[in-house]
């Protein structure tokens, strides 16, 4: 015995045939230019949302932004102003105390005339103090002094707190006054609070060009008006930043949003990125949608191409037949007992070819490739059966129905098609009785149809089912009838669509039998699932021979 499984059962129809809408997709000649511009695209929709989000977060802040001008260039005026101290003599008079609290980060004087130089400690000067941080100081007032600028700034050799503390000498006739800017410090601080408006939601921070001398974060920022040089360098503040001279070479001064300004900012641009990500998203789902529309397309006008093929191929046989009738009663050499009777098979023969014509206009005019599933009744099948019977009875052969009482649950139109296409595939070449049975098997009904003609050969069977492969036998009007090779692929194809069980049997000598299975009409739940997966476990092996 050969058989052999074309398909297996699934509990679920799938589109297109095996090899699916993406497998005709990736076989398509036009594949490397679509894969070129599907990631051109994926990367596009990849990178432009964050981009978009940007963009639009930085026109939503710009208002913002402009309105810190102002607050800008009052912090670089203010540093780069000289106020000229009051006349003393020792460092601790009240006019001298109340000048050192109006400005915060002056940090030593040195009276031209005279050559005297104060530190500052607190609240008062200390005169001439010999400590390294004076000697420091006053060395670089000795160089200020030689300079032909009015405002000054210690090298990086001499300054062990370049680019962390700004320091900067200015130069009058009579003073020469030095400004500390030691970031993090009350006095910064308290000097801040004296420029910047009080409902002010702003910080202010000093950046240098490079953070090399920077080593920790401060713990300052989070609840003052100064923000550190790390903080400042994290990556997605809203701020507006200047490149300034005004405090040395390389330092750039920025005003910030507070804490909670800079969250409103970074849910304004997680909003937008959502928005741009979910329009890039739909955008990406629209076009696999169009190319899978597109390929689906493109299948089923192949589909439909097979069927029309189909269609014109078993007309072929008929037509052929009905030929051969009309000259043998043209020729009038019949008797008029065989002219009758050559008449009622020629009139078995246009109901034979009427039938032909029906089915394959069904199955090329479906509005789906699969339509919906209906209950396959037996009255179902006996209909099916009835249709062409005439064409068995104008054979002399019998069909003969054994069914059980339990139904299908499939495309009815394209069941039709199925059947028809094996029932006439055993009338033209199958011999003696032919028999449908159905039984009920677990979850699937069974629909066997079998003759007991030739039968084919484990190589024959091997070959069934290929498009445009036939086998030929010879008829008692001499006739060489063509094999439906074409309608046998499509029955493949339609049965791997659906998600029926195909296989086929056969003895040579003892006929051709053929098992379609299709899920059993009523039950659910967890039980019929189970049993579909036992189903479709338990089927045969592709092909086996005796």
């Amino acid at each position: 015995m050969a058989r052999r499984t074309f398909t297996r059962f699934r509990p679920h129809p799938r589109w297109g045939s095996s090899q699916g809408p993406l497998g005709r997709f990736l076989s398509s000649s036009s594949t490397i230019v679509l894969w070129i511009v599907g990631l051109a695209l994926a990367a596009g929709l990849a990178y432009y949302p964050g981009t978009w989000a940007s963009e639009q977060t930085a026109a939503y802040a710009q208002p913002w932004l402009d309105k810190q001008w102002p607050l800008l260039d009052r912090i670089e005026r203010d540093w780069q102003t000289l106020v000229l101290p009051p006349p003393f003599t020792v460092g601790t008079e009240p006019e001298v105390k109340d000048y050192l609290q109006q400005n915060l980060l002056v940090a030593a004087l040195r009276e031209r005339s005279t050559g005297r130089f104060w530190i500052r400690e607190g609240d008062h000067l200390v005169p001439d103090p010999h400590t390294p941080m004076a000697v420091r100081v006053l060395g670089w007032c000795q160089m200020a002094e030689q300079a032909p600028t009015f405002q000054w700034f210690p090298p990086q050799e001499l300054n062990p707190d370049f680019a962390i503390h700004p320091v900067t000498i200015l130069t009058t006739d009579r003073w020469m006054v030095l400004k500390r800017w030691e970031q993090g410090s009350t006095a910064v601080e308290r000097h801040l609070r004296k420029l910047i408006p009080l409902d002010s939601k702003v910080r202010v921070g000093l950046k240098p060009e490079t953070m090399a001398h920077w080593k920790r974060k401060e713990p300052w920022g989070s609840g003052g008006l100064q923000l550190d040089p790390q903080r400042i360098a994290s990556p997605g503040w809203v701020a507006q930043e200047a490149k300034t001279n005004a405090f040395g070479e390389g330092w750039q001064i920025g005003v910030y949003p507070t804490l909670a300004e800079q969250n409103h900012f970074y849910a304004y641009q997680e909003r937008k990125r959502r928005i741009g990500y979910g329009l890039a998203i739909c955008l990406g789902l629209g076009v696999a949608y169009a190319t899978l529309m597109r390929a689906r397309a493109r299948q089923r006008a192949a589909l439909e191409a097979d069927r029309l093929a189909s269609l014109t191929h078993s007309l072929k046989t008929p037509l052929a037949i009905l030929k051969f009738r009309c000259d043998s009663l043209r020729l009038g050499r019949l008797s008029p007992d065989q002219t009758d009777e050559q008449l009622m098979k020629l009139g078995a023969e246009v109901d034979h070819l009427t039938l032909v014509i029906d089915s394959g206009l069904r199955a090329i005019k479906g509005d789906e490739e699969t339509g919906p599933a209906s209950e396959a009744s037996p009255a179902f099948l006996r209909d099916v059966a009835l249709d062409i019977e005439p064409a068995f009875e104008s054979e002399g052969r019998e069909l003969e129905l054994i069914l059980c009482d339990a139904s299908g649950e499939a495309s009815l139109s394209t069941l039709r098609s199925a059947l028809s296409t094996v029932l006439e595939n055993a009338l033209s070449h199958g011999a003696g009785k032919v028999i449908m049975e159905t039984r009920r098997f677990r979850s699937t009904l069974a629909i066997t149809i079998r003759d007991h003609g030739a039968g084919l050969s484990a190589e024959e069977l091997e070959a069934l089912g290929k498009p445009f492969q036939r086998f030929r036998t010879s008829t008692s009007e001499g006739f060489h009838r063509e094999g439906l090779g074409l309608g046998l692929s499509l029955l493949i194809q339609m049965a791997d669509r659906e998600g029926w069980g195909l296989s086929f049997e056969s003895i040579r000598g003892q006929g051709l039998s053929v098992e379609l299975r299709i899920r059993l009409h009523g039950g659910a739940g967890l039980f019929r699932s189970l049993m579909d997966r036992l189903d479709s476990r338990s089927m045969p092996v592709p092909l086996e021979s005796k």
